[in-house]
């Protein structure tokens, strides 16, 4: 059978032959180049025993392969072990934009829509979830930001600091800017990269890397008000305050800490005395233990 184009089939994933040579697809990459998991496009209109079989069969040849899904809404049906390891986290998605891009939810709400979003899931699979800002789907985060990019800054801040897995779309890194398809599949400009861009992305990539309490920590809300937000995240003997402000003027908050913090992104002592005078903008990653 054939839908609106020839050249995308649909498939009867109940058929056994069907069945078994797209299960052979998912070992042979695996068996013969080693590759390191699959993503699924539109893996919700597959049925959920295809995906059963398929992740037993991936598993089988390579049990550490991660199997992510493509589901645009909630993912809870597919995230119960048995068969993705993670989907793309769109709701994620939705928030960064209404918070960071349009300004139609502040971070207080931010807080709240996030708490919901990681009830609805076991705890390992919350950490997990490939929290994205945009895609190849999508028109580019900085577009969408009116090419802003210390809105966009501050959305990959989060991305890195909170729980789940951050995801970086090909060149948003260097400054790449495009509305929807095909406008945000334009080629890689490597003579042209944002340099500043490009640095901010390696330290926060340096930062997760060092901080175990960013991959795998609990979190907790310490402050939040419409345009601040300040969460914990730690794990045993490593804990950090990431604080960011999206507001640009500066801000006092009170935050109950006293004495001198590194803040880890900015390499720089912070003293705070109950008080904690944030920059517009402010971005820190302050370790306390």
């Amino acid at each position: 059978m054939f839908g609106q184009s020839k050249n995308m089939p649909k498939l009867n994933t109940t058929n056994i032959e069907v069945k078994r040579y797209l299960l052979n697809i998912a070992k042979y990459w695996i068996e013969e180049f080693d590759i390191d998991g699959w993503r699924l496009d539109v893996a919700n209109e597959i049925d959920h025993k295809f995906w059963r079989e398929f992740r037993e069969t991936v598993k089988s040849v390579k049990e550490d392969a991660i199997i992510i899904g493509e589901v645009w809404d909630g993912a809870e049906s597919y995230l119960r072990g048995d068969q993705y390891d993670s989907s793309m986290n769109y709701p994620f998605m939705h928030a960064a934009l209404e918070v960071f891009a349009r300004g139609t939810m502040n971070l207080k709400e931010l807080d709240s829509y996030m708490q919901n979003l990681y009830a609805r899931y076991r705890r390992d699979i919350r950490y997990n979830l490939l929290n994205l800002i945009d895609s190849h789907d999508t028109a580019r985060f900085l577009y969408e930001c009116k090419n802003d990019k210390e809105k966009l800054k501050l959305a990959v801040f989060y991305m890195f600091t909170t729980i789940g897995i951050p995801m970086i779309f090909y060149g948003d890194e260097a400054g790449l800017s495009g509305a929807t398809d095909p406008y945000c599949r334009i080629t890689m400009e490597f003579e042209n990269i944002d340099k500043e861009l490009f640095n901010f992305y390696k330290n926060l990539i340096r930062v997760r890397k060092e901080l175990e309490s960013l991959k795998v920590g609990e979190y907790k809300n310490v402050y939040a008000d419409e345009d601040v937000y300040a969460f914990s995240r730690f794990v045993d003997d490593e804990e950090v305050l990431c604080i960011f402000s999206t507001s640009n003027k500066e801000k006092d908050i009170e935050i109950g800490l006293k004495g001198e913090y590194m803040d880890i992104l900015n390499d720089r002592l912070v003293s705070i005395n109950n008080k904690l005078n944030l920059a517009p903008y402010e971005k820190m990653v302050l370790k306390l233990r």
